[in-house]
């Protein structure tokens, strides 16, 4: 199990900045997201880490190794790639083998390699197979096996699972933390699917515009996003604009919330940001509300099967309701409702 440490890395293509002085220090043996929209700069920290390109400046250790300048072929990482990147012309065996051959193992060793990877990936009985006669989720299966053939330091995955249809991508999801599970390897996954980043890490890393916005647990991420990109990025979220209050209000157009903790942020009357998330309020009539609820108009009602999406507004504000199916609604379009907020939401600053 590896320790990723990567300390003030930057990363420039002539003017251009991809990464900006990014500071991690990953824990060994976990599931790992790197997570953000096209262009964020998540694969360029793959490739750093990976070894296919160099820092500007920084330094990238491997526990207690700097592994800045060692080129990738010495960094004993397994790496597998939005394509594949398989041998046609080699059949299974010989594809996932393959660099057992550059080491100058016996043939009797490579095979029983590959049997043994093929076992662990619940493809046995497909090792003289040629790769035409593979699915895609088999040719998944194949380049993982041939990744961890070398039993690398690091296991990389650069957006693994985008060629798959949504079935097969949340079982190959399951498949591949049940695998790490197994191995104990510290592996890292690039992905711009918020659901699959929550649903397989241990740890996610968000990233935006070079900079690391936030890193954290899944439901940490969730539930206290540090700043507005990824409590827009990451789920559903309203924002709203007013004043902390240390004594647990939040100032809101003119009226007082009971909603939040002030100590959350720094100072008593910050401008700051409420984050409300969907499931986290509710519609009801006029009633008793200590100081929980604004007067919304409904907009829009979605019936989604599994639950109701509501659209209410708030003066200039929408907000997004999300309520359990079942039943008759007691409001339709158009209607006057209060919309109850949660007695604690989560507050940044502005």
């Amino acid at each position: 199990m590896t320790n990723l440490i990567l300390e003030s890395v930057w990363k420039r293509f002539g003017s251009f900045e991809a990464l900006k002085n990014v500071n991690l220090d990953l824990p060994s043996g976990k599931m790992i997201t790197f997570l953000g929209p096209s262009g964020s700069g998540k694969s360029t920290l793959f490739r750093l880490v990976a070894g296919l390109d160099s820092a500007s400046e920084g330094v990238v250790c491997f526990d207690d190794t700097d592994v800045t300048h060692m080129p990738a072929h010495k960094r004993n990482v397994g790496m597998v790639f939005q394509n594949y990147a398989l041998f046609p012309h080699l059949n299974v065996w010989e594809n996932i083998s393959y660099g057992l051959m550059l080491q100058k193992r016996s043939k009797a060793e490579r095979r029983a390699r590959a049997e043994e990877l093929l076992e662990l990936i619940k493809l046995p009985h497909i090792a003289d197979r040629s790769l035409n006669q593979l699915s895609g989720g088999q040719r998944q299966r194949v380049a993982i096996a041939r990744a961890l053939a070398m039993e690398p330091r690091l296991f990389l995955l650069d957006e693994p699972l985008s060629a798959l249809d949504a079935k097969l991508r949340e079982h190959m999801q399951n498949e591949l933390c049940d695998l790490q599970q197994k191995l104990g390897i510290t592996t890292i996954v690039v992905t711009h699917d918020q659901r699959e980043a929550m649903t397989m890490s241990d740890v996610v890393v968000v990233i935006d515009h070079g900079e690391i916005q936030q890193v954290g647990t899944p439901l940490d991420i969730y539930r206290k996003p540090a700043t507005p990109f990824v409590a827009d990025f990451v789920g559903t979220s309203t924002l709203l604009e007013g004043i902390a209050r240390q004594d647990g209000t939040f100032e809101f157009e003119g009226r007082m919330l009971n909603v939040g903790s002030g100590a959350e942020v720094a100072r008593d009357h910050m401008p700051s940001l409420l984050c409300l998330r969907p499931e986290q309020m509710s519609l009801q009539a006029s009633g008793d509300d200590k100081g929980r609820s604004l007067p919304v108009e409904i907009r829009m009602i979605r019936d989604l099967g599994a639950e109701v999406e509501v659209t209410a507004t708030f003066g200039n504000h929408e907000f997004l309701i999300k309520e359990p199916s079942g039943g008759a609604l007691s409001y339709r379009e158009g209607d006057q409702m209060d919309l109850l907020l949660p007695d604690t939401a989560h507050m940044m600053r502005a």
